[in-house]
């Protein structure tokens, strides 16, 4: 009898075991359960955590914004952490290295989902919550353009789905007024829902990927910095907007041209305000990188190449879709290598390929493609070398593409990220001239000899072998003389460069 009464007595005493999501004492008392573990194992433990709390699904209630508060107050910290030794040691330790990116873009992929399920609650139980509803929609926005910009680093753009998710949160933003309410970020950061969306549409126009992470975090804190020179309009003026967005579609930002737009869910916004940002601080800088420092990592490059590089995508006005939009075959067969390629172009079939297998893509819009090589292929391929694609016919080259960055799995099977420079590449003739009004050199005797290089169909850029170091050329392309300007050096790499030019006069000479 009396066993039978302790019995229930210990059942009654004992607690069952408590979860750090059952009540916000609990998510504190976890969090300080981890302090003595190490950074990479407690980051991992708060990224399962935050995973449960998703699966979870339950319905909105404060005390579980909170709770959902402290793990990303904590988490945060382990954060800051490994983003700081990832950028130090990234190019030191490959495989350590994508670990650390791993994890890093996990807690942020969970805090997104998070933040977004709780705005999707708030949202279809319109009675309760309705004063979080700001910072819930502002937090969504910010760990989305965060993952965006992690995921760069791995040739991974955002996806429709993922343009679709930023255009409506935008959207609830304005549709419930606090679109430009100022509030807490982070710590002592402020910041409105316009400016951490503008944020993610300036960085996306910088083009960041094949950049390396410290340039990538670079660009992003400019973004943060400049984020006040962009202000989104319903109204269109030709004279200050030269981008706009489509909140009912799933696009990336577009270029207008000085073209306004027949949709209602048009937002048009301008980039004067960034670029005079910009020019002031190239100014006042001169090229000092002392005081920059990216989570206490100095940065070791100086900016003055990163920044050409943001102006020059900034200002373009050549779009992607326009110019390098084509379905990639399941296999594909790729060749490398300046002689490989300039061969083929004159004689298509010429040399031996190389058969890749297409992974991944990013928006159709874009010119990132991911490409698998087997192993049992000899690949002489190098970061960062130029190669071509075929049609199925192996006959006609159809592209012609940079490599980003180049990985090699357990498998030994090589991954390549290639951006394509367009769809219809040709063979020019360069010669240079000495300003827009001297005679043409192919009409004329002179020493100089012409160079080969690489036109890109229906755009205005080129791909030369041979260093280009005077503004004004002329250019044969077919039957025709084109006296060009070059206006900026997109990049140069190891054995190659690309150019942005301007067709100032077209003259017919049949060779």
């Amino acid at each position: 009898m009396l066993n039978e009464l302790f019995d229930k007595f210990r059942a009654k005493t004992v607690p069952a075991d408590t979860s750090p999501l059952d009540s916000l004492s609990a998510a504190h008392k976890w969090v300080d359960s981890l302090q003595q573990m190490h950074e990479y194992e407690a980051h991992r433990q708060v990224v399962m955590l935050l995973s449960a709390f998703n699966r979870a699904k339950a319905p909105f209630d404060i005390q579980r914004l909170h709770i959902l508060g402290a793990i990303e107050h904590y988490g945060s910290k382990l954060q800051h952490g490994l983003i700081t030794q990832f950028l130090k040691n990234h190019a030191d330790y490959k495989y350590a290295g994508k670990s650390l990116w791993q994890e890093i873009v996990a807690f942020y992929w969970q805090l997104a989902q998070a933040y977004h399920d709780l705005t999707s609650a708030v949202l279809q139980h319109k009675e309760s919550a309705t004063s979080a509803l700001p910072t819930l929609v502002l937090r969504a926005l910010h760990y989305q353009g965060k993952l965006i910009q992690w995921r760069y680093l791995r040739y991974e753009l955002p996806t429709q789905h993922t343009w679709h998710t930023l255009h409506k949160l935008y959207r609830v933003a304005e549709q419930h007024g606090f679109a430009r309410q100022s509030m807490v970020l982070k710590g002592s950061a402020y910041c409105s829902c316009e400016h951490v969306y503008a944020r993610i549409l300036l960085l996306h126009l910088m083009r960041p990927v094949g950049l390396k992470p410290g340039e990538i975090e670079l660009a992003a804190y400019w973004a943060w910095k400049w984020r006040e020179a962009v202000s989104l309009s319903r109204k269109f003026d030709a004279t200050q907007h030269t981008h706009c967005i489509a909140l009912s579609a799933s696009l990336p930002p577009q270029s207008l041209n000085g073209h306004e737009v027949a949709l209602d869910s048009i937002r048009y916004w301008g980039i004067h305000g960034v670029i005079a940002l910009m020019e002031g601080m190239e100014s006042n800088s001169g090229g000092n990188t002392k005081l920059i420092k990216l989570y206490g990592v100095p940065f070791a490059d100086s900016p003055d190449a990163l920044l050409r590089h943001i102006h020059t995508s900034l200002t373009s006005t050549t779009s992607l879709a326009d110019t390098s939009l084509f379905d990639m075959p399941a296999a594909v067969n790729v060749s490398c290598g300046e002689h490989t390629i300039l061969d083929e172009l004159r004689n298509p079939g010429s040399s031996p390929n190389i058969t890749a297998y297409y992974q991944a893509t990013g928006h159709p819009g874009e010119a990132y493609y991911r490409l698998n090589i087997t192993p049992d292929v000899p690949c002489k391929i190098k970061a960062h070398d130029l190669l071509v694609s075929y049609d199925e016919s192996r006959t006609r080259i159809q592209t012609l593409a940079a490599i980003r960055w180049m990985e090699e799995s357990a498998s030994a099977t090589i991954t390549l990220g290639m951006e394509r420079f367009g769809i219809d590449p040709q063979l020019i003739e360069l010669r240079q001239v000495q300003d827009s009004a001297a005679p043409s050199p192919f009409q004329t005797s002179t020493v100089d000899r012409a160079f080969t290089a690489i036109a890109e169909a229906k755009a205005s850029t080129l791909v030369s072998f041979q260093h280009m170091k005077h503004r004004y050329y002329d250019m044969r392309e077919g039957d025709y003389i084109y006296r060009i300007r070059i206006q900026a050096l997109l990049e140069q790499k190891p054995g190659w460069l690309r150019a942005q030019f301007v067709r100032l006069s077209r003259r017919y000479q049949p060779v």
